[in-house]
Parts: structure tokens; sequence; C-alpha cells
């Protein structure tokens, strides 16, 4: 559908239902040309685009201009851990979207049926068992990660005055710092030995604050 339509059902949507529920999104892209871009427009309109390519200049900027957002695809441990805990707490994001299950109609391993080639959280055995994909377990040690920095914060919030408190929220604000949104790739930031030495250090502080 082209975006010029899309848009028009949006605004159709969005003055039936101007705060919701029910709320409305679509999965898109915003590629840097600016408000008058048939995408942005899109996505300003909708209660909450999924984004799937964005910028922290272009987040600003729809954020600024009344509209949500949510994030889609791109699926990993980085993304569903510290970056995704940047993207609530410091860009309003409303939800993260990603596919959780793979319709297969051949072998999930050897796609040649003529299907878009999604990974999954799980493919379905022969045996009617469930398989876990590599990406769910990458997806669930972000999801780990995500949840030890809202208890770390959490935790440092509560003892904010005493040094241990102040030493966390250090620790989370010295992360947060050292990347952008638009930066998808931990290991080119920080190194392969970051995971475990990161997430080291907030288990620490989180049991110095218990």
């Amino acid at each position: 559908m082209r975006s010029s339509n899309r848009s028009t059902n949006a605004k159709a949507y969005r003055r039936a239902f101007p705060e919701g529920p029910p709320f409305f999104t679509a999965a898109l892209s915003l590629w840097g040309h600016g408000e008058s871009d048939p995408d942005f427009i899109l996505a300003r309109t909708l209660h909450a685009p999924a984004l799937a390519s964005y910028s922290e200049r272009e987040l600003r900027l729809l954020r600024q201009r009344g509209g949500g957002w949510a994030s889609y695809n791109g699926g990993n441990r980085w993304t569903y851990g510290a970056h995704l805990y940047k993207a609530a707490k410091e860009f309003g994001l409303q939800f993260r979207l990603a596919w959780h299950w793979n319709a297969v109609a051949g072998d999930p391993y050897y796609a040649l049926d003529c299907r878009e080639d999604d990974y999954a959280w799980a493919n379905a055995a022969p045996d009617g068992q469930l398989v876990p994909s590599v990406e769910f377990a990458r997806i669930s040690a972000g999801l780990d990660d995500y949840r030890s920095l809202i208890t770390l914060a959490r935790l440092a919030q509560a003892k904010s005055v005493t040094p241990a408190g102040k030493s966390a929220q250090r620790l989370i604000a010295t992360r947060m710092a050292a990347f952008h949104l638009d930066d998808r790739d931990h290991d080119r930031l920080f190194g392969v030995d970051d995971w475990a030495a990161f997430r080291r250090q907030v288990v620490n502080a989180i049991e110095e604050l218990q």
C-alpha cells in the first residue's frame, strides 16, 4: 500500500480513536528524510509506529511532534537488553515487537518453501515438540540483562543517599552514556568479554543493595 494511502487510513483511525483504545501501529522505518517524508507523516499519525530503522534525531523529532514509537526487528541480546533499557527510559519506547512463532511449511532449518525465512522463538518438530531457537536464547539473555538493570535502578533509587545507591546509579548512567540508539552492534562498541563483565558488575551491585 502506498504511504499516502496508509497515512490517509491512519488519520481516519486516529480521528475515530484519538487517544485509544484501540491503538494502531504499523511496521515501517525512518530514513532521515525529514518531516515531509510520507513515512514520517505515517509514523506521527499512528499511536505507536513499530520502527525497524531509526536514529535518535528522528525519535526526538517524532516525540516533539506528539508521536509515540515502538521497535521492530533486529532482535538479539543487545536490543533486548541495555539498548532496550535506554530506549524505554530515555526515549519513551512503548513496546518491543519481534517474531515469536514460525509457521513452518517445510524444513525450518533449510527454508526452500517460498516463504520469508524469518527467525522464530521456537519451531515445531515432527513429533509435535517445540524446539527453542538460538534467537530465543539470545533474546532471553537480553531480557535478563534488561530486568537486571530495572532491578538495579529500583534498588538504587530506594537507597539513593547511600554510597552503594550512588555507585549503582553511576554504573547505569555511565553505560547509558556510552552508546546511542543508533549503535546496534554491542561487540563493536564494548567487545565480547563485556557481556559477562557488565552482567557481573550489575549483579554485584544488586547484591550490595539487597
